[in-house]
């Protein structure tokens, strides 16, 4: 009966030492892509019906600059209009310091918020 708790100890170690090393190099691996670093996060806001922009017209939402909780986050970036890029599947969107290029229906990467002023986004080799 000790032989089979100390092995089970020994695969349970074994087991924990190999998902951390699985977890590191995927953090690692990432740090390699191609990145562009974030000018500033927007969240969209829907404004009530009748709402009127600045020429007058009607408009449904507003772009409000805004902060993201600090973290990595598995995300795709897309299109949306001008310079603005929709982080898919949330009510965020963000705006590059340089071009950032097509982004389509959504370009897969990781966004690595360190603060409100440092944010980078490593798109994913296609």
């Amino acid at each position: 009966m000790e032989n089979e708790d100390t092995l089970m100890k020994k695969l349970f170690i074994f087991l924990a030492f190999m998902l951390s090393i699985q977890i590191v190099s995927y953090s690692q691996t990432y740090k390699d892509w191609e990145y562009k670093n974030i000018d500033k996060f927007y969240e969209k806001i829907t404004t009530e019906s009748g709402t009127l922009g600045d020429d007058g017209r009607e408009i449904s939402c507003v772009f409000v600059p805004t902060t993201i909780k600090i973290g990595i986050y598995e995300v795709a970036i897309a299109d949306y209009k001008n310079d603005l890029y929709e982080i898919k599947g949330t009510k965020y969107f963000v705006k590059f310091t340089g071009y950032f290029g097509y982004g389509g229906y959504g370009k897969a990467g990781v966004l690595e918020v360190r603060s409100a002023y440092s944010s980078t986004f490593y798109r994913k080799p296609d």
